[in-house]
């Protein structure tokens, strides 16, 4: 037994080394395309889940501006009914008072007070014919086209409120 190791056959080692180059190109060539695909594969996942999120985020939206807008109708015909019964009632107020001044002989100030009361049942009659839902979608419109002017408007609203609620804790 010799402890030398044989001579490897040069011939032999370059087609195993050209067989192995080869091999191995095959294989980085395979787990390129494979490493392709699945990007590919994760980029269109990706692309689905952002498109339902923002459909879900449109619903969302709609859902609740649909809701608002509800509210707000409910809100401007609840001003509506009172603006219209105190309007009325002042005017009732006025034609009794202008009964009492003819009663006392002061046709010429009855009259105008008459004529202020006649104004305020037409005033009443005009706020009654207000489209409540005609005025909403306006308010609606200016806020769509306007979003950052609504928003400044509203914190400035906001800050006012807070502002005259601190003084009136701090007066009371």
């Amino acid at each position: 037994m010799s402890n030398i190791a044989p001579t490897p056959d040069p011939q032999t080692n370059g087609k195993n080394g050209a067989r192995g180059a080869k091999s191995g190109a095959s294989k980085v060539e395979k787990t390129k395309v494979t490493a392709k695909a699945a990007a590919q594969s994760a980029k269109d996942t990706s692309l689905q889940a952002a498109e339902k999120v923002a459909q879900k985020a449109e619903t969302v939206a709609d859902d609740a501006v649909q809701h608002v807008a509800q509210h707000a109708k409910d809100f401007a015909d609840q001003g509506k009914s009172r603006t219209e019964h105190m309007v009325r009632a002042v005017g009732r107020a006025f034609e009794a008072g202008s009964q009492s001044l003819e009663n006392d002989g002061m046709t010429g100030t009855a009259s105008y007070v008459r004529a202020a009361a006649h104004g305020l049942n037409r005033a009443a009659e005009e706020v009654d014919g207000v489209n409540t839902q005609s005025m909403t979608a306006r308010v609606e419109d200016f806020v769509r086209q306007r979003p950052m002017l609504t928003v400044g408007a509203l914190a400035i609203a906001g800050f006012a409120l807070a502002g005259a609620l601190k003084n009136n804790t701090h007066q009371g």
